[in-house]
Parts: structure tokens; sequence; C-alpha cells
């Protein structure tokens, strides 16, 4: 959940009639992930190295279908605009990405990509007699 409220003011003073303002629900995902393109791998002996890099970001998204509306407040001085609901979407996306990464998400995402990779390897026997070290690298 959201809110917006914006108010036409003059130098300072906030002018009466101006107030616009809304309410919003909506739910949505974040994606993450590691570019496997970028990876090197080493191998020497029976031990295999696998340099990727950190996870990041890949996409933000929000389900346009669960987004509700309430409490909307508008004026004929001051009218809701798309470009109110645009850059709002765009505000709330980066503060909910912020909090997303102050959580440790990357991090999270960073595990998840080492135990994917350390799993295909344990899929192919002719590699079940190999070392393999997975290393993150900036």
């Amino acid at each position: 959940m959201a809110s917006f409220q914006n108010q036409n003011d003059f130098y300072g003073w906030d002018i009466p009639f101006t107030e616009k303002k809304f309410i919003i629900s909506y739910e949505g995902s974040i994606k993450l992930g590691t570019d496997l393109n970028q990876a090197s791998i080493n191998i020497k002996d029976k031990d295999i190295t696998i340099n990727i890099k950190p996870a990041k970001i890949i996409s933000h998204e929000i389900d346009e279908d669960s987004v509700k509306v309430f409490d909307e407040k508008t004026s004929i001085f001051n009218p809701i605009k798309v470009e109110d609901y645009s850059s709002f979407s765009s505000e709330q996306k980066k503060k909910i990405e912020n909090s997303a990464l102050k959580k440790g998400i990357l991090e999270e995402s960073n595990k998840k990509s080492i135990q994917s990779i350390k799993e295909l390897f344990l899929i192919d026997d002719n590699l079940k007699d190999y070392n393999v070290k997975i290393k993150i690298k900036k």
C-alpha cells in the first residue's frame, strides 16, 4: 500500500482547494538473477572453479490487475493526471527495491545462484569426482 498527496503552493503556502491524493494497494514481483554469459570457468586437475557476477535486479513489475485505488480526492484546480500515477509508480518501485536490498535480497539470490549451479554439476555422473567451487566476483 502506498499513498500520494500533492497540493499547489505559492512560495511555500498551500493554495486552498488544490489538494489531490490517492491511496493504492498493489502486488508485484522483483526478479533477480546472475548473468551466466559473464561467468568464467577454470579447470585444473579435478578442481572446477566458476566465477560469476553478483546477482542484480533483472525486472520489477506491478501486477496491473491487482491495483486498487482507495480514497481518491481531486480538485478542479489540480486534477489527478496519468503522469501522477506513472511517476508515483516509478517512485514506489525504487522505494520497494531499496527496501528489498536493505533486507538482503541480493545476498539471498547469490546463495540460490550458487546452489543452482552446484546442483547442475551433481546431475552429471561424469563430474561426481570433481571438486566444484563457485565464487562471486565483482
